[in-house]
């Protein structure tokens, strides 16, 4: 199942439609308890409205939805989220979000029938949060232990071989089974090639072979005779690749098949893109204008210095603009000026900058950057000049996150935490590359709701 060009995994898809019943049920089950009194009491407050079931069946389906897109918002939906302190976690905030922003309001609002206390409304809320926690680990327990895997045969290098075994580690429930290892060249001549992946699939426990090429040399395997078959293999070809941006989400950053032709695709949605940053930046200036100017005042109060920081960043087409950020370092941090990445407990950040770096306020300034047209509201966050070229001598593929705006949140940012060192930045870029290739007005919403838990958890904040 896909959604966007985005693969749904099967684990998610199952905890969604439970998710769904549980949900449908329990309210359902509350709405017949308020229809009943409904039918069966009388309000004396002629100030009052009278309570419909139209009015209820609104109010259950709007609450319904909040619960989902709490839960999505708190990444719910993610293996990593499934089991552990981080499901409790994220449960008990989608849960209290729920309530606070939707539920209580409803309630007080006299969308319930007078003779149902909000107190009954909160212990069902409880109940159903609890179920809904309650699922995620039942369902990874049926997909770990009970449900069918993919036996698959990897061919090709070591290396390879080895990135894919750490892929299927780190994404739990897995959904493949290692059946057969081969280590092969790949590079072989075509016909030696089918000769190999033939006798692999000779085996009958086989579902899927997945090989170490790039996915253009795929169809190179297919004969003439008979085009759906891979020179006469009984089985699914695919590659390694493909396999794992589709499964981990991130592309490798030797992919070939993403090129500049394909990041301008779509003109009319990235056009509607722009214009809709630009809108919702205007509308946040507003929104958030009381607390900018009171981290101001906090900044100028601590150590009377400047309270906006800007720095050079390279943005779309290489273009160096100067980025905004209320300054959480203290004065002249880098007077050598030699440029560095910031660390865990970094002394150069000051008391203020503490707090408005772990919120995240100190990127609010930003959002005239995106106003000016310099950032997007999503897209790979930019990187500074000195680090570019270096970077880009390292990490091939590099500079095709310079063929999009650079973003105040992004795919990179919703999945991993600060980057420090060159791996963490070799990973990054493999999920900056993997959002620019599935690009979709539907993966900027879902990375823009995510972004409340990275906020809210001050995940990546250094």
């Amino acid at each position: 199942m896909k959604i966007a060009s985005i693969r749904i995994p099967r684990t998610a898809q199952t905890i969604f439609f439970v998710d769904l019943l549980v949900i449908g049920t329990m309210t359902g089950l509350f709405a017949n308890v308020i229809f009943e009194l409904a039918n069966t009491s009388v309000i004396d407050a002629p100030t009052r409205f009278q309570f419909t079931p139209i009015m209820g069946n609104v109010a259950a389906i709007v609450y319904g939805l909040s619960i989902h897109a709490a839960l999505f918002s708190m990444g719910l939906y993610q293996r990593r989220y499934l089991r552990g302190i981080g499901l409790l976690k994220s449960g008990l905030t989608a849960g209290l979000l729920t309530w606070l922003l939707i539920a209580w309001p409803m309630a007080t609002a006299g969308l319930l029938h007078d003779h149902v206390p909000t107190f009954h409304f909160l212990l069902v809320h409880i109940l159903l949060f609890a179920q809904l926690i309650c699922v995620r680990p039942i369902v990874c327990f049926y997909f770990r232990r009970f449900a069918k895997k993919r036996r698959v045969a990897l061919v090709g290098s070591e290396a390879m071989q080895s990135i894919f075994m750490d892929m299927i580690r780190q994404t739990t429930p897995t959904e493949f089974e290692v059946v057969r290892n081969k280590y092969v060249d790949c590079k072989l001549e075509k016909d030696d090639l089918r000769t190999v992946l033939k006798d692999l699939c000779k085996q009958d426990d086989i579902d899927q072979v997945i090989v170490d090429l790039p996915p253009k040399d795929i169809n190179a395997l297919y004969t003439r005779s008979e085009p759906n078959q891979p020179g006469n293999l009984p089985v699914k070809l695919t590659t390694i690749s493909n396999t794992i941006e589709q499964c981990a989400r991130w592309s490798e950053t030797e992919d070939n098949d993403l090129t500049v032709a394909r990041v301008q695709s779509q003109p009319l949605a990235r056009r509607a893109k722009y214009l809709a940053e630009i809108f919702i930046a205007l509308c946040g200036v507003l929104f958030v204008l009381p607390v900018m100017i009171g981290v101001a005042l906090a900044i100028k109060l601590d150590d009377g210095g400047p309270i906006l920081y800007r720095q050079r960043r390279v943005g779309k087409n290489n273009r160096v603009f100067d980025v905004l950020k209320f300054r959480s370092m203290r004065q002249n941090a880098e007077a050598d000026g030699k440029a560095r990445w910031a660390s865990v407990g970094d002394s150069r950040v000051t008391r203020i900058g503490r707090f408005i770096r772990l919120t995240r306020m100190d990127e609010l300034p930003q959002l005239i950057n995106i106003i000016r047209g310099d950032m997007a509201l999503v897209g790979p966050r930019p990187e500074r000049p000195e680090f570019v070229d270096q970077i880009a001598s390292e990490i091939p593929g590099y500079r095709l996150r310079l063929s999009v705006r650079p973003g105040l949140t992004g795919w990179a940012q919703i999945n991993m935490s600060y980057t420090a060192n060159m791996a963490e930045t070799i990973r990054k870029t493999q999920l900056d590359l993997y959002y620019i290739k599935n690009w979709s007005l539907w993966l900027d919403l879902a990375i823009i709701i995510q972004t409340v838990r990275i906020v809210l958890f001050a995940e990546g904040a250094r």
